[in-house]
């Protein structure tokens, strides 16, 4: 299973931003996407996840027959701006994205401990997800993709509110996910794309990998 962008290309107000992109990244593979600020990168990641249409070219999931369908359910965002239920419980915030998609409250919630529990969030579960601070709700959201059931997960900047120590911790834990999921992380520290798989960089419009 893969998720590819093939022949991708977006203009805001009639600005191309992105030509002909192409990218590829399969279950079990991390794949960073680094650039200058404003080349696209965040952009792009809207796209692969559906949150925005390409004007020519398509995304979507290819399964090991070669048949298209839309990303949809099968990606989880780790996103720069966090999406949370404020006034929810840490451990609800993480749980609800796997609970929502099949699993019981029960098994939902356990994982999330779990997850929690990993990230260094332990004894933060029963506290509304407001009284977390920057980074630790960056954390909660990251817990919340690993355990969802979708087969790839976007993030965007995912350690860019955290110290090199937790900076660290997240990335490995994103990075185990590994074979069950595929990342697709946009990031501008080279330490982080150098514990990836492949790193490709957006520069003119395209894609290009990483000399």
């Amino acid at each position: 299973m893969r998720l590819v962008a093939e022949g991708v290309s977006f203009s805001y107000t009639g600005r191309p931003l992105l030509d002909d992109v192409a990218l590829q990244c399969a279950r079990g593979e991390a794949v960073a996407i680094m650039g200058p600020s404003g080349e696209g990168k965040s952009t792009l990641l809207a796209l692969l996840g559906e949150l925005l249409t390409p004007n020519a070219g398509r995304v979507g999931i290819v399964d090991d027959d070669g048949a298209w369908a839309p990303p949809g359910s099968s990606v989880a965002w780790v996103l720069q701006t966090v999406n949370m239920l404020p006034a929810r419980s840490v451990v609800d915030n993480v749980a609800l994205g796997a609970f929502t998609r099949g699993l019981s409250r029960a098994d939902a919630t356990e994982r999330a401990q779990a997850a929690l529990d990993r990230l260094g969030l332990a004894g933060r579960e029963a506290d509304q997800a407001r009284l977390l601070s920057g980074g630790e709700l960056q954390r909660m959201v990251v817990a919340r993709g690993l355990i969802s059931a979708a087969p790839f997960i976007l993030a965007d900047e995912p350690t860019g509110q955290l110290d090199d120590d937790t900076t660290q911790q997240v990335l490995q834990a994103l990075l185990d996910c590994r074979p069950d999921k595929g990342l697709v992380v946009v990031t501008h520290d080279p330490a982080v794309a150098r514990r990836c798989d492949r790193t490709l960089r957006l520069a003119r419009h395209r894609l290009h990998d990483d000399a």
